[in-house]
Parts: structure tokens; C-alpha cells; sequence
């Protein structure tokens, strides 16, 4: 927890020594039987070393105090100007060379009015304090709130934009038209389930986790179509045991992956891709691995789109979650999440 301290000596320890000075050298002069500048040079005398007391016990034990609690701070505080108040009477008295006052009455009125204004300035440095970081607390919701929209709205526009690209939608689309005499079954087959995957994708827009059920539906979806334009040279395991079907994970987390690795594993060369889910302890972990070209991840940027998945992760699990990429030229890539287990 932040002390206050920090905050008093720029700004409530100014208010305070300033309110001390007028308020209770008023009150002094009061107190002393009348108002008469004479009794005002000794109130001001008085509260002028009573400040200087305080000011100089908490220059010299700013590291104690920077180490309290905020409870055990105010204590503190409330002590020092009791101390204080002792030692600027016996200060004020020996720069005037004779006793401020002559009664408990001044005493009493010097203790409550320091007590008094010490209370209502940690309660304003106090109620500061919360109030920032109730604003504070707030922008961060907010902004953390917009940036998991936009990373959804991102990704789901990115998956479409997967399932809608021109030349994902001319090549299966050329194959089902090369098919419409020779297999028209298979043909119409193939553009339903091209729209099916659309349909199912834009079922996913107002939902932050599907099951891996779905996940998957949407994987086999996509690699169907692209084994039918790829045909021997594209094969593909999915392994998940029955048991974990239900598991919760991010929507449109895996499809991206299949994507670069058909993109970027290259077409003109036979392409393994592998799913494989499982559990260790509290974790679920799902792995994504090709055997296409690779790449140096010594040179070679982070994609924007692994990016986008890791932003996403962070900011619905926050640091419940690994995300580790591995991949070497000439080997693959394998990109590996490490997920809290829900149902």
C-alpha cells in the first residue's frame, strides 16, 4: 500500500502548517484573555516553532515512516503532533524569554486545533488517496475492457477474413465447379460445408470461450476444404480425449495457426499438421505442430497475429497462461498454449 507521506510534505503539510499558523496563533491570542497583535506575535511565535518540530521529526524519520502501513502511519502522525505541540511551547518560550501562556485553557486549545486540523488532513489525503485510485482502478477496467473487444473484434475479423479470403474462395470454389460433373455430390458437399463454417464462425461473434468441441468442428471444417484443393500433399491429426471435449478455451484460437502453417508451410511439398490436447494437473495444454518450411526466431518479428493471441490470452487470464513458440527452419513449428482448465 502507497503511505501517504509520500503525498504530505508537498501538499497536506503545507495546508497544514499554513492552517496552524493563522488559525492557532488566533486561537492562542484568544485564549490569552484578548485579541491584541501582542498576543498574536506569540501565537504565531508559538505555532511557527510547533511546525518546525514537525516538519524537522519527519525529515529526519522519513525512511521509518516510508516503511509503515497507513494505519500505523497516522498513529504516528497523531503522536508527532503531540510531540510537537511539547516542544514548540518550550521552543516559543525561550525565543520570547517568557511562558506563552499561563493556563491549561491555551493547552487544551493548542492540543485540539493540532489534533483537528492533523485529522482533517490525512482524511483529505485519505479520501485523495481512494478517490485516485477508484479513478484509476476504473480507466484500467475500461481500457482493459476496450482492448479485449478489439482483440475479439480482431480476431474474429481475422478468421473471416481466413474463411473469406478471395484466394481461399476461388480455389474452393474452382474445385467444386471442376467437380460439378464429375462428382456433383461431392461438389454441393463441398460448398455447404463452406458455408456451414461461415455460419459457425459468425455464431462465435458474442462469445469470448466455446468448447474445444467446437474448436475443433472448426478445424476440420477448414482442413477439409483445403484437402480437397491440396489433396495427398495436406494431412492432418487431431487428438483430444473424449473427456476434455467440454474444456472452455478463447473462440478462434487454433484456425489462425492452421492458416500461416498451410500459407507459410508451403503447398508445393507434402504438409503434416498435428492438434493434440491434453492435461497436466490444473492446466489444459494444446498443442499445434507442422512440419512446413519454419522459421528463424532469431530474425523473424513477432506476427501480428501470434501478437493478437497472446493479447488475448493475457487479458482473460492474465498471468494464468504460457504461450510458447518453437520452431527451425527446415523442421516446422510448434506453438503450444497453456491454459487454466474450465468447463
Amino acid at each position: 500500500m502507497e503511505n501517504p507521506f509520500k503525498q504530505l510534505p508537498y501538499r497536506a503539510m503545507v495546508i497544514l502548517v499554513a492552517a496552524m499558523i493563522v488559525v492557532t496563533g488566533t486561537l492562542v491570542s484568544i485564549a490569552r484573555g484578548h485579541f491584541n497583535i501582542h498576543n498574536y506575535v506569540y501565537g504565531l511565535t508559538y505555532t511557527v516553532a510547533c511546525a518546525f518540530w514537525v516538519g524537522l521529526i519527519l525529515g529526519i524519520s522519513y525512511n521509518f515512516i516510508a516503511k509503515l502501513r497507513r494505519a500505523h502511519f497516522y498513529l504516528f502522525f497523531t503522536a508527532l503532533i503531540l510531540v510537537g505541540t511539547v516542544l514548540g511551547t518550550q521552543t516559543a518560550s525561550l525565543i520570547i524569554h517568557k511562558k506563552l501562556y499561563a493556563g491549561p485553557r491555551i493547552t487544551a486549545f493548542s492540543i485540539v486545533v493540532s489534533l483537528g486540523l492533523a485529522i482533517l488532513a490525512i482524511a483529505n489525503e485519505h479520501l485523495r488517496d481512494n478517490l485516485s485510485k477508484k479513478v484509476a482502478g476504473l480507466k484500467e477496467t475500461d481500457i482493459e475492457r476496450q482492448i479485449l473487444e478489439r482483440c475479439e473484434m480482431e480476431a474474429r475479423m481475422n478468421s473471416l477474413h481466413t474463411k473469406l479470403d478471395p484466394q481461399f474462395l476461388v480455389n474452393t470454389l474452382d474445385n467444386a465447379a471442376g467437380l460439378t460433373h464429375e462428382a456433383p455430390k461431392l461438389a454441393e458437399r463441398n460448398i455447404t460445408k463452406l458455408s456451414n463454417l461461415y455460419r459457425r464462425a459468425l455464431s462465435l461473434n458474442n462469445q469470448s470461450l466455446i468448447s474445444v468441441r467446437e474448436e475443433i468442428g472448426l478445424l476440420e471444417d477448414y482442413l477439409e476444404l483445403e484437402g480437397q484443393r491440396l489433396g495427398e500433399r495436406l494431412r492432418h491429426t487431431i487428438d483430444c480425449p473424449a473427456e476434455l471435449m467440454e474444456a472452455r478455451i478463447p473462440g478462434l484460437l487454433l484456425e489462425p495457426l492452421l492458416e500461416n502453417a498451410i500459407k507459410h508451410g508451403g503447398t508445393d511439398r507434402p504438409l503434416s499438421i498435428g492438434v493434440k490436447v491434453w492435461t497436466e494437473g490444473k492446466y489444459l495444454i494444446i498443442r499445434v505442430a507442422d512440419d512446413g518450411r519454419g522459421f528463424d526466431q532469431t530474425r523473424t518479428p513477432f506476427g501480428l497475429g501470434l501478437f493478437g493471441i497472446q493479447q488475448r490470452l493475457k487479458l482473460i487470464y492474465k498471468d494464468a497462461y504460457r504461450f510458447e513458440i518453437e520452431s527451425e527452419v527446415g523442421k516446422g513449428t510448434s506453438v503450444t498454449f497453456r491454459l487454466p482448465v474450465s468447463f
